[in-house]
This record gives structure tokens, sequence and C-alpha cells, in this order.
């Protein structure tokens, strides 16, 4: 029976979820961006880049103050009376616990879970179990639905993060002097924008700090597309690790993070979970648990640049290849544009790309 004073207790609860899923939904999406405004969003972005974060408060304090206090922390040391300028513990616990608790976001291992606020000590051996292994973070898209070939691509970000917050800034700083307040995306591209996307892929490259760029097609006569693109967005992944890792260039053992534009919550849900799943196995199995498979998210593109760079990669990348005799128009101008950048041949076939920045798989 309905409150007559106001929402029953089942629309109350209804209604907290929703809110708390808004805000889950929210963070997520910050994180993916690199765009943190606030402390919680730092914390986020800490706990999904250091995974010893996520067992230890001191472990968070301290990344937290060499990474967003740094002009007050000097080194490794701390002045006594800078100790009130610095964030404090308890605040940096409290958005934690929300994070963890609340949004069920970035959990701590089960063992930390279940002692957590017992044994401080414990919490401290943890972290030094728990290394924080450099990043693969990848941003993930598909193209060519329309088209003869289908192709999934995927942009890699593979620093410790910090470069990302300066690329984000001129991003920004890139859209204000051009008055541009739209988002990146190849499809949508306009004749009179050429210019600023060119502007964008300049940052990545120069800017992005080690970043590549992989993508995977196949025909797609035979195919049925949804279902096909786990397996597509799962081969891409395990050859572009054995590329990183056979090259050198980003080698094992590292964390995997996956993130991709969100367009249908159950059905990006379901795929990102099978994902997951299929890179746990591959984990344990090919890569001798070198790799440790985090978190796999699907979150809105609007506002992360990250993913709007994945889809203007993955939709020049199927310009090329889809190519039949149309008129020449801005898009491929800005196709050649982003291939020539990342030393690829603009040939019809896309073929024998592999180096520091592209790699293109046939299968």
């Amino acid at each position: 029976m309905s409150d007559e004073l106001g929402e029953s207790p089942k629309a109350e609860v209804d209604s907290r979820a929703e809110k708390i899923e808004e805000e889950r939904q929210d963070l997520l999406t910050r994180v993916a961006s690199s765009e943190l405004s606030n402390m919680r969003h730092r914390v986020a972005w800490l706990l999904n880049q250091f995974p010893s974060t996520r067992n230890s408060d001191i472990a968070l304090q301290i990344k937290y103050w060499t990474i967003f206090e740094k002009d007050i922390v000097g080194g490794s040391y701390v002045d006594l009376d800078d100790l009130y300028r610095l964030t404090r513990l308890t605040s940096l616990v409290r958005a934690r616990a929300t994070i963890q608790n609340d949004y069920r976001l970035f959990l701590a291992d089960p063992e930390v879970r279940e002692h957590r606020g017992t044994l401080e000590e414990s919490e401290r051996e943890k972290a030094v179990e728990t290394p924080d292994y450099p990043v693969y973070k990848v941003f993930l898209d598909e193209s060519g639905k329309t088209s003869s070939d289908l192709l999934v691509g995927s942009l890699w970000v593979l620093s410790a993060g910090i470069e990302t917050f300066q690329l984000i800034s001129d991003v920004n700083e890139l859209k204000r002097k051009q008055s541009f307040s739209g988002e990146f995306h190849f499809s949508k591209m306009k004749k009179q924008d050429v210019g600023i996307y060119k502007e964008l892929i300049d940052i990545f490259l120069v800017r992005g700090g080690p970043i590549s760029f992989k993508f995977l097609s196949v025909p797609k006569e035979g195919l049925k597309v949804q279902a096909a693109l786990p397996d597509l967005f799962y081969h891409l992944l395990k050859q572009g690790i054995d590329h990183e890792d056979s090259t050198g260039r980003a080698p094992l053992p590292r964390t995997l993070q996956v993130w991709k534009d969100l367009e249908e919550a159950g059905a990006d849900k379901l795929l990102m979970a099978n994902l997951a799943d299929k890179m746990h196995h591959s984990a344990a199995s090919v890569y001798d648990n070198k790799l440790v498979v985090k978190d796999f998210h699907a979150v809105d593109s609007k506002g992360n640049v990250f993913l709007q760079m994945a889809d203007i990669m993955a939709g020049s990348a199927n310009r090329i290849l889809s190519r039949s005799g149309e008129a020449y128009t801005h898009k491929d101008e800005l196709a050649e544009y982003l291939l020539a950048r990342l030393g690829i041949s603009a040939a019809a076939d896309l073929e024998v790309i592999s180096g520091d920045l592209a790699l293109h798989i046939k299968l």
C-alpha cells in the first residue's frame, strides 16, 4: 500500500537505485575521459589506474598526494606544516567507500573486502601483493555495418595516465579556440570541420604519450554482425597484446582495461561481460597470468575524446577499405590524413601495416 504522505517505500527504493545508477555511469564516464572536476572523480581515477589503491587506503592517500597535490608534496617527504593543506585520509576513505560500496566499482580483492576496517596492517601487506602494473587502456569502436567488410578498431593508451591530463587540456583549448561544441564523429563530420579534426589527430600523436591504433577487418558476407562483434573484439585485443608484447614496446606484465561506446545498455553490458570472461581465460592459459584483466565498461562517448578518436580511426580505415569509385569527399581527405600521419599507405587493402603506431589484422 502506498504511503499517503509521500512516495511508497518501493518507489523510494527505486528512486534511490536509479539515482545511484546515474551517478555510477557519470563516474565511469569521468574516469574513462580523464575529466576530473572533484575529489571523488580523482579518487575513482586512481582506483581504476592503480589496483593497489583499491586494497589500501594508505596507498590511495600516497597516490593522491603525489599525483594531484604534487605542488605541496616534495618528493618522498611531507613537511608537517603542509599536512594542513593536503587532503585528509578520512575524506579519501569516504570517497573510496562510496565508490566501492554504493557504486560497486573498482572493488578491492575479496580478502580485503572481508576484513576491511579491522586490520590496517593487513591492508598494507595486501597492497604489497597487488602490484601496479602498467596499463593497456583500450577504447573500442566498430565500423562498416553497411560496407562489404566489418571492421573493429581500437585506440591503445599505454602511458601511466598522467599525460592524458595535458592531452585533455589541449583538446578543450582547441575546441574553445575553434568554437566547436559538438562531438568528434567520423560519420557526422562536416566539410568545414576537417581542419579541427586534423588538429585533434595531431594533438593525439604529439601529446598522447605512447599510443597506438589497431584494427581488424573481415569480409561481412555470411556474418551476423551483432553475434560476430564479441569474437572480433576478442581477436583484436589478443593480437594487439601479442603485438605490443612481442615488439617490446609495451611488454607484459600489464593490466588490461577496456572501454566501449554505450549504444544499447543491456546488449553492451552482456558483450563486455563475455569479452572480459574470454580475456580472463586467455590471461591464465596464454599469458601465464602476466595479464591482469580488470575493468570492462561501456560508457557514453559524449565528452570522451578517447572514444571519439577511436571512432575517427575506425571510420577512416573503413572509408579506405570500402571505396568503390564514389566522388572524393572531405571524409576521404581526413581518412588519408590520419593514415599518412600513422605511416600507413592508403591502398585499398591497407596491407602490410605493422609498426609502433598502427596494426591492421585481416581475418
